[in-house]
């Protein structure tokens, strides 16, 4: 997955069984990390289907599973994962758990400063 910007990440956010509450976890995680992060961080829905709170160039259709088989997510699982700039895996976790991503890129990028 190429990124938008160079020397960003990317964050795949992949909603789960839980449908609509994944969703809004997946737009309030998106939502902060673009207050904290800017374009450094790009935000991606995986997902079947459309989201209002996402447009084309922030979602990707996974019908086949790919992802999940990839990243060994269980059906039904609700994940983000984290891609560094090199590609590699920065972090992967349970989007209920994900908030914390947002202080975790802390040790490579700088908080944009409260207005």
């Amino acid at each position: 997955m190429a990124h938008a910007s160079v020397g960003g990440f990317t964050l795949l956010l992949v909603p789960g069984a839980d449908g609509p509450a994944d969703l809004v976890r997946a737009q309030e995680l998106a939502g902060a990390m673009r207050a904290d992060y800017g374009e450094w961080v790009l935000s991606v829905l995986v997902t079947g289907d459309r989201h209002p709170a996402f447009d084309e160039d922030h979602t990707v259709a996974d019908r086949l599973g790919e992802l999940a088989q990839q990243y060994e997510i269980s059906h039904g699982e609700a994940r983000a994962i984290l891609v560094r700039p090199d590609m590699y895996i920065g972090a992967h976790c349970r989007l209920d758990e994900a908030t914390a991503l947002v202080g975790h890129l802390a040790q490579w990028l700088t908080p944009k400063a409260p207005l």
